[in-house]
């Protein structure tokens, strides 16, 4: 049977297509397999390869749809130590994993909590500032948002006061609350800034504040003290001085001689020690009060509190939460 040129044409261009769509894709269902997990404790969540994203909540007896291959799970209960475990998922058949946790720790490392309530960090910042993680736009203003463990970037970018930055380490044993500002929560009158600690005071960079006064009392003490070391060996230069001028004995004023000279010599290692102590000390002044005026780079601590109807998008969860917040 002969076919019209115009007509083969036709008929390749229907079956190209349909040949394709035939072929199995990437994740065909055909190259899955199961795993039927049973543990010794009520409720779990499974990461598989480590993947927050799509963690999940399983129970003893559940089982698992996963691609054929070598699977890291890891198992995270309220009772036990989140667990990592390597299974070899076979295509189209079930493979039985039984894990058994001999003890139940008092505290344990586990991200039950934060999987369960789906946050970890909570960022607090101005009204009009955008917060990214590690480079990722994540919400405005307030977020909410649960991260893996370890070191991540925050930037806080507002249009008109500039880029605030800070690294942070997260966690799965408890909330952590960021409230990052660029304008100052509390102000202080400029004068009082001139004060030793009181710039940092009023930035709530508390520990800076402490060690600068803590740094200019040590060097002020030890001004004192050298001061009163110098008057001492002042009062026997003076005295051994005087005697060197009324001795007749030519080997006695030899001696006063001597023994002036060596006052002098400390009384000059004093002045260095002094001069060093108040140099010092003024360079810590100036340097900290300096500080205390400008913006931290991180910006300013401030309270933990919003009072706006806002959108957090937390891209890391692939969710949108809108909420309004009271603290």
């Amino acid at each position: 049977m002969k076919f019209p040129l115009p007509s083969l044409f036709i008929l390749l261009f229907l079956i190209v297509p349909i040949g394709t769509l035939a072929q199995p894709t990437e994740h065909d269902s055909t190259d899955y397999g199961w795993v039927k997990l049973k543990i010794n404790i009520p409720e779990f969540f499974v990461l598989i390869n480590r993947d927050l994203e799509k963690h999940q909540l399983y129970h003893s007896g559940d089982s698992l749809f996963l691609p054929h291959g070598y699977q890291e799970l890891t198992i995270i209960g309220e009772s036990i130590h989140d667990y990592n475990t390597m299974v070899y998922v076979r295509t189209g058949q079930t493979t039985r994993k039984t894990i058994l946790f001999p003890t139940f720790p008092k505290r344990p490392r586990s991200f039950f909590h934060a999987l369960q309530n789906e946050i970890n960090i909570r960022i607090f910042t101005d009204s009009e500032s955008d917060i990214f993680i590690d480079g990722e736009l994540v919400g405005r203003n307030y977020t909410e948002l649960l991260l893996s463990a370890g070191k991540h970037k925050l930037q806080i970018v507002h249009p008109e006061k500039g880029k605030l930055t800070k690294s942070f380490n997260a966690d799965f044993q408890s909330i952590k609350t960021i409230a990052r500002y660029n304008e100052r929560p509390f102000n202080f009158s400029p004068i009082l800034k001139f004060i030793p600690g009181i710039g940092y005071f009023s930035q709530k960079r508390n520990t800076r504040a402490v060690i600068t006064i803590a740094t200019l009392a040590s060097l002020g003490t030890g001004i004192f003290f050298q001061n009163n070391k110098h008057n001492e060996i002042r009062t026997k230069y003076d005295s051994v001085y005087k005697e060197y001028l009324l001795t007749t004995s030519s080997v006695q004023a030899v001696q006063y001689r001597t023994q002036a000279i060596k006052y002098l010599d400390e009384m000059d290692s004093i002045n260095f020690k002094t001069r060093a102590f108040t140099l010092s000390a003024l360079a810590v002044y100036a340097i900290t009060t300096i500080d205390g005026f400008l913006k931290p780079r991180s910006g300013y601590k401030g309270p933990a509190r919003v009072h706006a109807q806002m959108s957090s998008f937390n891209s890391t969860l692939y969710s949108e939460v809108k909420l309004k917040i009271e603290f």
